[in-house]
């Protein structure tokens, strides 16, 4: 027993260990209760506005974060600005800049967020704050501290200040140009001789002779003074003063280097040389004079004022630009025609012509008024009240634009036109009186009242719209038919017939029931289960409006027709039948399976997308490219080419390699070694992931690129350098040492440094050591010196020793340059006991007495004279150089081979046709004459034009549209070098010579003529259709297999037995044979009817009740005039006709009014066709109202025809028992009016014709019925005219087998005038109103204009404005307007204009970007600055970017497509800056002359006294020269003026003693090597120095610029950059590395795209905005709804913003390759490119929209079947309303094929897009929009309009609200967690409550538990432990949060339950278990103090330790920016 306790409590203390360092290093959570809780509420949670997701499943948990796939194993992954608090728990870190952290445990329950801070950065209080200390910036081994956001310096003695900058040489205290060192902590100087003492302030002149501040020191006995600049001069005397420099008494003073002078007034300037009058401020020839401070002006007559300013014309007395003449002490004024008079002050407008205000301007020789609006007229004499509108004596007066008239009382009206009685108010034929301001009516009998207006008719007593007629005093009642009755009360609906609540109503001459829904039938009586609807059994029942069916199993649906089989479940053609309650699927073979489903191909055998097809028994796989085999499993990575285990993937009819790092690569064959990245030669090798570099001597490093100086070991400012493989220093004046550690103060001598590492000071030659100081000897020149101490060491004697090896104690040795033997300044040198004179030019000899103008070196007379160091020529005129050497054609000024001559000591130049100029500097070229870029060039001695294209003529002033070859009226613009047409509408063509009727469309012989910018065909008869196509055969009326053919213009039907008739429509029988005669009365005219049946054609007799009409045609012709009202009424109550076609057929016009009405109950004709050919135009308003009351015609077709005279056609089986026309024409009726009706069987019973007409009816007017039976039973003709009757009304008799229905009247017509209303000249359904004489329409919605033709949107509206550059049109039904363009181009809202239209968008060939194409007019050609080389490549085409100065050729390098060299062009050399034009001479050693080299003719010359020799290069001494013994070197010496000198050879130059080369004299030709820098050469004497951006050129002597980019590693520095060399010479590094489009530059140099670059994303996080590629360019993109503020920052709301989804193109915008995550997205497999649709959207928009659009997002793409489907907003200005349609309009988009289509310029869509596409006001709440504004913790409410509410969620409450300034209704609540815990009912008494993310826990407190495993403590509360007691033999005590027992004596265990058994061994054991006890309680308390400090390493070294474990499950990221509020 004790030995299982010992074991127990040794276990206990070891785990216990274990389980904290578990804890310790998987971050356990605080509380497992708690955090299993809080992690139920807070798995919910949800940063819309972080893009975090859910877990992948359900074992992983992350809260606040996202579980990604690491290793094979789901982690945690925390998003920036959290870290892992716990392995499941991501907590905001709230560090500061970089919000990088992770949870550490602290505790055995304890974790805090540690934070990683940036460099630059230390963490303090759990924030990363700023690292003042991170740039060292203690000097001086100083250390830094930081000290709150600042840092303090502890500066080591004796450097001070607050970077320890300062030392005690800080500022130099010594003096006399003594240098300040530190030694220690103190100072010393050393002294320059002869000053000493501690800071050099002791000098040794017994005097100071020098003046101006010179110092004095000792040269021997000698003083000698160093004069300060300046001044100069023996005594420092000479100073710039010293001349007296400044004029005008001006006092000078030096100032710095220079003077200034104080200058008296007036005067000014540098040397006081300015005064008033020196820019002569006198005008008019006045003489100016200085007048003490001032000047003054002495003027000649007649001028005069302070500047003489003032003469006879000062005032500008000349008017009219006359020109002002000063005559004598007068003016004389020179007037400009047509002015006169003394001031020119008479011309055209003197007399003002102009009247209303006209403005009066001359104009050649006559005046012109600018008249002020509305006045016109030469004199603007003409306005508004000109022809004085004002009726009725009203007083016009002109006010605005328009006139306004005082109309006198009653009158009133624009132009007082109105008065009481203009609208005729009395009625009843009263008159209409004007009665002072008011009018009187005076009534006829039986009315009265003030307007007549109260009568017998007045209340209406007629019913039923009996017309009331007022007979006398009385009145009597008209019924129309069917009413009668004294008040037509009586009628069909009188009985009531109408069953059901049926409402009843006449119609005709019966009545109709309206029957309540579900009822309907002629009485009601049919419901919703009269026609048994129900299917399959099914049991009907009227419920509601309509009936439910019960349906037997297994049937269902509305009316039980569903079954199992309905919807075919059997697959692959098995056949469905049903069985009992379910169904069974009978298969065909190969299939099998319950649905048939199962089959070769459905295992998929196909692979890579292969298609399956059943093969018979078995299957076929049609493989898709580029895949093949049996299975399409044989594709581009069959081979496996991708190596180093490269994932391999099929792209497009190739593979692509997905490679694992670190290789890369097309085949993977590529690694981190491919790139060289080892520095210095190092040998790079692949190590895992990474690379390692093996290093050469001296190099190391991870990649090499540190050497032994990279550590600077060089101390006190030594410079490193590297010798083999170890380092040196070179040391600083005062240090010395390997690496410049020892200080060493040697002034006048050298520090070298013993073999015990001791400095000693050498000292220099004629320097002793007295003391340790090297003090000069003063011994004498070349004599050195030592000091000898005295006895005892007292004193210090001096002994000199001398260059003859004497030793002299305190005596100077013999100096032979004692006497100062040299002259002129020259230096004396001891040479053994004799002395040398080392001369300084210009002197020379023994003693430096001569000089260089002691042999006169000047030519042509010039005077030599001393300066400085060298001399000057002082020449004759015309003589310059410095030899005077040359004159002013010794460089030939004249260019273009012009020959110089001396003329008046100055140069003239004879210049050589075509050149002129004072140099031949012109040409005829040099004002270039040639126009529109063209070049000018020489040719025959005068100027040629090479024009551009398409430029012409002699000046390239022509181009092809000089002379306009556009017809019609086209305008030409010159776009790719050839002219192009903009037509006019309707006109097309290279030349617009073609339009609509060219190719002439009309067939048939039709007549094609222009109308409205269209074709429009007058075909002849009897054709017709909108191309003359149709005729009356095209739609075969023959029936019954008739055959169709056209005679007389019209169709004859050749039928087959036994059918006939006109249509073949009738078969042969054997009817009975009867006569019958009717006779019907109408009151006007009378008539008769007869209809015989004839036995030789028996015919069919049919009852119309039984049987529905099949066709119906009706045909009108109108050939001159139609009525002004027009109208056809349709009733049908049943069923309509299945086609019904109206053609119209008019050349002339419509009527007014035209109207058709169909009024039915059931439903319309299947087809259903108006057809309207006509010349001219369509009725305004058109009624059609047709009242039938049982059934009508199946097929109603009016066909055109183009004959004259068009019968009505109507052919039926049954017609309706009654039938009514109704006419009703009130102005003019056509001429000729004929009806032809042509039955088969027989009429309506009743049939009615009424005409009401008001004014006149046709002259002529015929019916003609041609039936085979009978006629109506009742025939109506009723004409009610008020005015006149037709003349002859006629029913003619026809040709057919019966005889005819006659109707003949005869009534006499007068013909009435036409008023101006008769032809209707109002369009577009305008209504005519005659105003006195005028015809005035009133137009209806929509129109305007004269005649109704202007559509308001397009003339008043927004069209007028937005539509300038086109057409105008208006879609009346969808209200949208747009502008038009002709075929060829589009619309461009932003330009208003028409634009050509881009095939870019739509070319089949896609261009291939990584070969640098780009579309360009429906082609893929190289991108600008690019070209094709040989091998078909788009490379860089420098050249064309001109990189090549003036004279020089660009070449491509050969081997390296792309790049280029720049060239001198031939004749033309590089002089390092330019190509300048090579001259032989120009390189001196070139053609190796021995004395001259002749620039002008490029040969080699002599000087006087010497002769050429033959070979051309030589000279030989004529015998008259004289010989000299100077030693010239390689010149020759001659005797010149009598004294010697060198003549040398172009390569040298004579230096007064000899010639040296010009390279050593420093006097090469200017200009001819860069920077004038040469080196010597054995063969050429010297040449240029060509080194860093230079070579040399292929002469070997002058240099060429080197080709950066390819000879100077620009190409391989560039491409590591990611960007493209461009040569640039004028850089540092003769080259630039440029970004391609869309790429910018990186802080580090490399090129990345533009929204990658942090300075890019951090200038758009600081607007709240997300950054996006535009084409090129990166843009800021605020989020939905946003837009930018004045200030910038995405925080107002847009005006109007509306969404909608799009299809696109999916082949356009679908790419292989993703560019970056925010450039695209990929879905499905398909990568879609975001960046290109955001381009192309908002590109097209621009066009689409113009000055309304804003701006245009792409909010979610998606691909669903093979579509690709986008949700874009649209932001605009202003809200486009209906206009915002324009997008999925389909006259927006551009037909590409028959499925896509596209917005220009750019934007390719699926025609899909067209049909279905809406936009809608853009929801804020919607999950994409919202996600940006309401974050986590808020919800969104829409409000009204764009705005919206984030509101709290549950558990979370408002501390706080935002709300924009320009939207007050939009509110954006900022929420924090509720406590609940506040309330103390939260918990019950026994538990704790703790608060958690919305919501919280109840916890027990300490001696309670839960009462159960489960229990809900909220509800239940906790129990005390120890109740019920849980000790068995013991007491239950509470310690902590756990319980104990005390057990009764003779019992242990945990429980009291073991008994104890009282033994030896027990005791032993006891004793043991004391033992053991004492050794735990020290082990716990040593494992305490272990795991103590293990926190705290722990803590320390966690962040170093974290970035380096390579199992961590946490990804730092970089902190991304949080849109929204």
């Amino acid at each position: 027993m004790m030995r299982n306790t010992l074991v127990i409590l040794t276990c206990f203390v070891l785990s216990l260990y274990f389980v904290y360092i578990n804890a310790d290093l998987n971050l356990q959570e605080n509380d497992i209760n708690e955090i299993r809780n809080l992690q139920q509420n807070i798995d919910a949670y949800s940063f819309a506005d972080q893009d975090i997701h859910p877990p992948l499943r359900a074992g992983c948990s992350c809260t606040n974060g996202e579980c990604v796939n690491e290793g094979g194993k789901e982690v945690c992954k925390c998003p920036p600005g959290y870290g892992n608090y716990t392995n499941s728990y991501c907590k905001a870190c709230e560090c500061g800049p970089n919000e990088i952290c992770i949870g550490k445990n602290t505790g055995w329950f304890s974790t805090e967020m540690i934070c990683f801070c940036d460099t630059g950065y230390v963490e303090k209080n759990g924030k990363c704050l700023a690292d003042p200390c991170s740039s060292n910036p203690c000097k001086n081994g100083g250390s830094c501290k930081v000290s709150g956001s600042n840092f303090t310096c502890s500066c080591v003695k004796p450097y001070a200040g607050l970077t320890c900058e300062t030392n005690p040489c800080t500022p130099n205290p010594c003096q006399n140009e003594g240098t300040c060192s530190v030694v220690g902590q103190d100072l010393k100087c050393s002294c320059k001789s002869p000053f000493k003492g501690k800071l050099c302030e002791i000098g040794s002149c017994p005097s100071n002779p020098c003046q101006n501040g010179g110092k004095c020191s000792m040269d021997g006995k000698n003083l000698k003074c160093e004069c300060n600049p300046p001044f100069k001069g023996k005594n420092c005397e000479i100073g710039p003063c010293t001349s007296n420099p400044c004029q005008n008494k001006g006092i000078c003073t030096v100032k710095g280097q220079s003077f200034k002078c104080e200058c008296p007034k007036p005067y000014k300037g540098e040397k006081c040389e300015i005064s008033p009058c020196t820019l002569n401020p006198c005008q008019n020839k006045g003489k100016c004079k200085v007048d003490k401070e001032n000047f003054k002006c002495e003027c000649e007559k007649p001028y005069k004022g302070n500047l003489c300013q003032d003469g006879p014309c000062s005032s500008n007395p000349c008017q009219n630009n006359g020109a002002c003449i000063v005559d004598g002490l007068e003016f004389q004024c020179k007037c400009k025609q047509p002015f006169k008079g003394k001031n020119c002050e008479i011309g055209p407008c003197s007399s003002n012509p102009c009247l209303n205000n006209g403005k009066c301007k001359v104009v050649g020789m006559n005046y012109q008024c600018d008249c002020l609006s509305p006045f016109e007229g030469k004199q603007c004499q003409k306005g508004p009240c000109t022809s004085n509108p004002c009726q009725n004596k009203g007083k016009c007066t002109v006010k605005g634009q328009n006139f306004k008239c005082e109309c006198p009382k009653p009158y009133k009206g624009e132009k007082c036109e109105i008065s009481p009685c203009t609208t005729n108010p009395c009625e009843n034929k009263g008159k209409c009186k004007v009665d002072k301001e008011n009018f009187n009516c005076e009534c006829e009998k039986p009315y009265k009242g003030n307007l007549c207006q109260d009568g017998p008719c007045s209340s209406n007593p007629c019913q039923n719209n009996g017309d009331c007629v007022v007979d006398g005093i009385g009145f009597q009642c008209k019924c129309k038919q069917p009413f009668k009755g004294e008040n037509c009360e009586i009628g069909p609906c009188s009985s009531n017939p109408c069953l059901n609540n049926g409402k009843c109503k006449v119609v005709g001459m019966n009545y109709q029931c309206d029957c309540p829904s579900p009822y309907e039938g002629k009485q009601c009586e049919k419901g919703p289960c009269a026609s048994n609807p129900c299917q399959n059994k099914g049991t009907c029942a009227v419920k509601g409006q309509s009936f439910k069916c019960e349906c037997p199993k297994p049937y269902q649906g509305e009316k039980c027709e569903i079954s199992p089989c309905t919807s075919n479940p059997c697959k692959n053609k098995g056949k469905c039948k049903v069985d009992k309650e379910n169904f069974k699927c009978e298969c065909e073979k190969p299939y099998k399976g319950n649905l048939c489903q199962d089959g070769p191909c459905s295992s998929n055998p196909c692979q890579n997308k292969g298609d399956c097809v059943v093969d018979g028994i078995g299957f076929q796989c049609k493989c898709k490219q580029p895949f093949k085999g049996k299975n399409c499993e044989i594709g581009p990575c069959s081979s496996n080419p991708c190596l180093n285990n490269g994932n391999c993937k099929v792209v497009g009819m190739n593979y692509q390699c997905d490679c694992p790092l670190p290789y890369k690569g097309n085949q993977c064959e590529k690694d981190l070694c491919t790139s060289s990245p080892c520095f210095n030669k190092g040998n790079c090798t692949i190590k895992g992931n990474s690379f390692k570099c093996a290093c050469k001597s001296p190099y190391f490093g991870d990649t090499c690129e540190k050497d032994p100086c990279s550590s600077s070991p060089c101390r006190n400012g030594g410079t490193c350098k590297i010798k083999g493989n170890i380092y040196s220093c070179d040391c600083p004046q005062d240090y010395v040492g390997d690496k410049c550690q020892y200080d060493c103060n040697c002034k006048n001598g050298k520090c070298l440094i013993t073999s015990d590492k001791d400095v000693v000071c050498e000292c220099l030659p004629e320097y002793g050591q007295n003391s340790g100081v090297c003090e000069a000897c003063n011994c004498g020149t070349g004599a050195n010196c030592t000091f000898e101490s005295g006895f005892l060491g007292f004193g210090e004697t001096k002994y000199c020793l001398c260059p003859d090896g004497s030793k002299l104690k305190e005596q100077h040795c013999e100096d032979p340059c004692k006497s100062n033997p040299c002259l002129n300044n020259g230096k004396c040198k001891v040479e053994g006991k004799k002395f040398k004179c080392e001369c300084t030019p210009p002197y020379t000899g023994p003693t430096c007495k001569d000089d260089i103008c002691t042999k006169n070196p000047c030519l042509n007379g010039g005077a030599c004279k001393i300066n400085a160091t060298s001399f000057q020529c002082k020449c004759k005129i015309p003589y310059s150089g410095k030899l005077c050497e040359e004159d002013p054609c010794t460089k030939n000024p004249c260019q273009n081979s012009g020959t110089c001559r001396l003329k008046d000591n100055s140069s003239k130049c004879d210049c050589k046709p075509p050149y002129f100029g004072d140099k031949c500097e012109k040409d005829p070229c040099t004002k270039n004459p040639c126009q529109n870029g063209g070049t000018c060039r020489l040719k025959d001695n005068s100027s040629k034009c090479d024009c551009k294209s398409p430029y012409f003529g002699d000046k390239c002033e022509k181009d092809p549209c000089t002379k306009n070859p556009c017809q019609n009226g086209g305008t030409c613009q010159l776009k790719d070098n050839s002219s192009k047409c903009d037509c006019k509408p309707p006109y097309f063509g290279d030349k617009c010579e073609k339009d609509p009727c060219t190719k002439n469309p009309c067939q048939n012989g039709g007549t094609c003529q222009l109308k409205d910018n269209s074709s429009k065909c007058d075909c002849k008869p009897p054709y017709f259709g909108d191309k003359c196509e149709k005729d009356p055969c095209t739609k075969n009326p023959c029936e019954n297999g008739g055959t169709c053919r056209l005679k007389d213009n019209s169709s004859k039907c050749d039928c087959k037995p036994p059918y006939f008739g006109d249509k073949c429509e009738k078969e042969i029988s054997t009817p009975p044979t009867e006569t019958t005669t009717h006779s019907t009365k109408t009151t006007v005219p009378s008539f008769s009817t007869t209809k015989t049946l004839l036995t030789t054609s028996p015919l069919m007799s049919t009852s119309w009740t039984n049987t529905t009409a099949d066709i119906f045609t009706e045909e009108i012709n109108m050939t001159t005039s139609e009525p002004s009202n027009f109208t056809y009424n349709f009733n049908w109550t049943t069923s309509e006709p299945s086609n019904f076609t109206e053609d119209f057929n008019k050349t002339t016009f419509e009527p007014s009014n035209f109207t058709i009405e169909f009024n039915r109950t059931t439903y319309e004709p299947s087809n259903f066709t108006f057809d309207f050919n006509e010349t001219t135009y369509e009725p305004q308003n058109f009624t059609y109202d047709v009242n039938m009351t049982s059934y009508e015609p199946y097929n109603i077709t009016n066909e055109n025809s183009t004959s004259e005279t068009t019968p009505f056609i109507f052919t039926t089986t049954s017609e309706p028992s009654n039938f009514t026309y109704n006419f009703n024409w009130t102005t003019s009726e056509p001429s000729n009016f004929t009806e032809d009706f042509n039955k088969t069987t027989f009429e309506p019973s009743n049939f009615t014709i009424e005409f009401n007409r008001t004014t006149y009816e046709p002259s002529n007017f015929t019916f003609d019925f041609n039936e085979t039976t009978y006629e109506p039973q009742n025939f109506t003709y009723d004409v009610n005219m008020t005015s006149y009757e037709p003349y002859n009304i006629t029913n003619e008799n026809s040709t057919s087998e019966t005889t005819p229905f006659i109707f003949t009247t005869s009534v006499p017509i007068t013909t009435k005038k036409p008023g101006v209303c008769d032809d209707n000249p109002c369009q577009n359904g305008g209504t005519c109103r005659e105003e006195k004489g005028i015809a005035k329409c009133v137009c209806p919605p929509h129109y305007a204009g004269e005649k109704c033709t202007d559509v308001l949107w397009c003339i008043e509206g927004e069209g007028k404005e937005l539509c300038q550059g086109g057409g105008c049109t208006f879609d009346f039904q969808s209200k949208l307007g747009r502008c038009t363009c002709p075929d060829d181009k589009y619309y461009n809202y932003e330009r208003k204009k028409c634009e050509v239209v881009d095939r870019c968008p739509f070319i089949s060939k896609k261009c291939n970007k990584e070969n640098n194409e780009v579309c360009k007019n429906g082609e893929c050609q190289c991108k600008d600055d690019f070209k094709i080389d040989s091998d078909s490549k788009c490379v860089p085409n420098f050249c064309a970017l001109n990189p090549c100065k003036e004279n020089e050729d660009c070449e491509d390098i050969e081997n390296d497509p792309g790049y280029v060299k720049c060239k001198c062009k031939e004749g033309y050399i590089f002089n390092g800056g330019y190509c300048m034009e090579d001259n032989v001479c120009s390189i001196p050693s070139k053609l190796k002359c021995q004395q001259i080299c002749d620039i002008d003719t490029q040969s080699c010359d002599c000087y006087s006294g010497f002769i050429l020799q033959l070979d051309n290069k030589t000279c030989v001494r004529e015998n008259s020269t004289k010989l000299c013994s100077m030693d010239c070197g390689v010149g020759t010496c001659v005797e010149m003026k009598g004294s010697d000198s060198c003549l040398c050879p172009p390569t040298h130059v004579f230096n007064g003693t000899s010639c040296i080369d010009l390279c050593t004299a420093n006097q090469i030709p200017e200009g001819l090597c860069p920077d004038n820098a040469c080196v010597l050469d054995k063969e050429m004497v010297f040449k240029c120095k060509c080194d860093g951006k230079f070579n040399y050129d292929e002469n070997g002597f002058t240099c060429r610029r080197k080709h950066m980019c390819t000879e100077g590693g620009g190409k391989e520095t560039c491409k590591k950059r990611n960007a493209i060399c461009m040569e640039d010479f004028s850089h540092p590094d003769g080259f630039i590395c440029k970004c391609e489009g869309g790429l910018g530059e990186d802080t580090d140099g490399t090129c990345k795209r533009k929204c990658d670059l942090p300075s890019q994303k951090e200038k758009c996080r600081r607007k709240g905005a997300v950054c996006d590629m535009d084409g090129f360019d990166a843009i800021c993109r605020c989020p939905p709804l946003l837009t930018f503020k004045p200030d910038g920052r995405c925080s107002d709301f847009v005006n109007a913003s509306y969404s909608g989804e799009i299809l696109l193109a999916l082949e356009r915008y679908s790419s292989k390759k993703l560019l970056s995550p925010s450039s695209q997205a990929e879905t499905q497999g398909e990568s879609i490119n975001i960046d290109l649709i955001r381009h192309d959207l908002r590109e097209s928009m621009h066009v689409l929209y113009g000055e309304k659009y804003q701006f245009a997002d792409v909010l979610n793409c998606r691909i669903e079947n093979k579509k690709l489907k986008c949700l874009v907003e649209l932001q605009f200005q202003s809200d486009p309303q209906d206009q915002v349609k324009l997008i999925v309009d389909s006259h927006s988009c551009f037909s590409v094929d028959n499925k896509t289509c596209f917005i220009p310029p750019k934007l390719l869509i699926e025609k899909e897009s067209q049909k279905a596409g809406t936009f809608i006001v853009t929801d804020p709440c919607s999950k994409i929009i919202s996600k940006d504004y309401c974050g986590r913790d808020t919800e969104c409410k829409r409000k009204t309009g764009l705005s919206f509410e984030c509101a709290c969620t549950k558990g979370l409450e408002s501390y706080s609200s935002y709300k924009p300034l320009n939207d007050p209704n939009t509110v954006i609540h900022l929420c924090e967690d509720i406590d609940e815990c506040k309330e103390k009912t939260a918990c019950p008494n026994t538990t704790k409550c703790f608060n958690i993310f919305r919501s919280y826990e109840c916890m027990c407190i300490k001696g309670f538990k839960p009462p159960a495993e489960n229990s809900d403590i909220k509800q239940s509360g906790c129990i005390d432990v120890c109740n019920p007691n849980p000790c068995k033999h013991g007491k239950c005590e509470i310690s902590g949060n756990v319980y104990g027992c005390k057990c009764d004596a003779g019992y242990n265990g945990f429980d009291c339950n073991e008994v104890i058994i009282n033994t030896a061994e027990d005791k032993g054991m006891k004793a043991a278990l004391v033992a053991l006890s004492v050794l735990v309680v020290p082990l716990i308390l040593l494992s305490a103090f272990m795991i103590c400090q293990y926190r705290i390493l722990k803590k320390r070294a966690f962040k170093s330790n974290y970035l380096d474990d390579q199992s961590s499950t946490i990804s730092l990221q970089p902190m991304r920016s949080r849109t929204g509020y």
